[in-house]
């Protein structure tokens, strides 16, 4: 499967939420990282049919489809950040109600998401009563009805406990086999484990794409981790340019400090793999120069 968004752009009169977005996807997950504003919701947006985009097109297999019509409509399936269900349905009343409204007359499609979502046995239950864990994994069976190609979930699992996250990894991992997954997070920490490719946005553009791999490679000796005392850490916040603290921990009165770095910051320091935190920490920030720019000299300090 082969699914392209070439040049896609949105513009909301003056503002340009989406810049010249072109891509290409095929069976797996791929995720969407970037502070807010970047333009990820706009995008899934367009490609969902919600709008029209500005510019841009759209194909399967090299055939150019209207993301306005009901043949690319059948392809897609589409998981927003807040999902609209009637409190007094029951889970399968809701999902019979979404399969007539796309007019799937499967009935053993129903019953084999429900397994999939293990909600089999809460198929009874009115969809009021449902923890937010549960009805967002109802709202992964609505986005599969139909079969789609594509199925795009956008923050997917916000407000969901550790548990009901390790749920929703294991039933998109599973659905990723045989089709494009395209999945919007802040908890970067959720596509580490099942995310075939990473995309990062800023601004409504791409600022870098690639396998998740290959991304974090590029940070090989920017990462690092030291143990500093309460004043050394003060005053590496208060003067070292050059450097990020993404995480500290109290450690027997002292701070295990991990640093994003161009080098090393501290004798001492040693350089650790990167995390995507890590990663979208370096990119995002500002204070790392992009491509091209020189780095601020190191202020003098610890």
């Amino acid at each position: 499967m082969n699914y392209r968004l070439e040049h896609m752009s949105m513009r909301y009169g003056k503002r340009e939420a989406l810049k010249d977005f072109s891509y290409t996807f095929g069976t797996g997950v791929y995720g969407l990282i970037g502070p807010n504003g970047a333009g990820k919701t706009t995008l899934m947006q367009l490609i969902a049919g919600v709008f029209r985009p500005t510019t841009g097109r759209v194909y399967f297999d090299e055939e150019p489809f209207d993301t306005m019509s009901p043949r690319y409509a059948a392809h897609i399936g589409y998981l927003p950040q807040e999902i609209v269900m009637y409190p007094e349905f029951t889970v399968r009343q809701y999902l019979e109600y979404v399969a007539a409204l796309k007019k799937v007359r499967d009935q053993q499609q129903i019953n084999h998401l429900l397994e999939l979502v293990n909600l089999s046995d809460r198929e009874k239950t009115r969809c009021g009563k449902l923890s937010g864990g549960m009805k967002r994994r109802l709202g992964i069976a609505q986005a599969v009805l139909g079969d789609p190609r594509v199925l795009i979930l956008d923050e997917p699992t916000t407000g969901v406990d550790i548990t009901e996250r390790v749920k929703f990894r294991q039933i998109i991992s599973e659905l990723s086999a045989d089709r494009a997954v395209i999945y919007s997070t802040h908890t970067s920490e959720d596509l580490e484990l099942v995310a075939k490719e990473i995309i990062l946005m800023k601004k409504g553009s791409i600022v870098s794409a690639g396998p998740g791999a290959e991304l974090l490679r590029a940070l090989n000796g920017k990462v690092w981790e030291i143990r500093l005392t309460a004043e050394e850490f003060r005053a590496a916040q208060q003067n070292r340019r050059d450097l990020l603290v993404a995480n500290v921990a109290l450690d027997n009165e002292q701070c295990l400090t991990r640093i994003l770095c161009e080098a090393c910051p501290f004798e001492g320091a040693h350089a650790v793999p990167a995390t995507y935190e890590d990663l979208s920490l370096y990119i995002f920030s500002g204070t790392f120069p992009a491509a091209g720019e020189s780095a601020a000299p190191p202020a003098e300090g610890v």
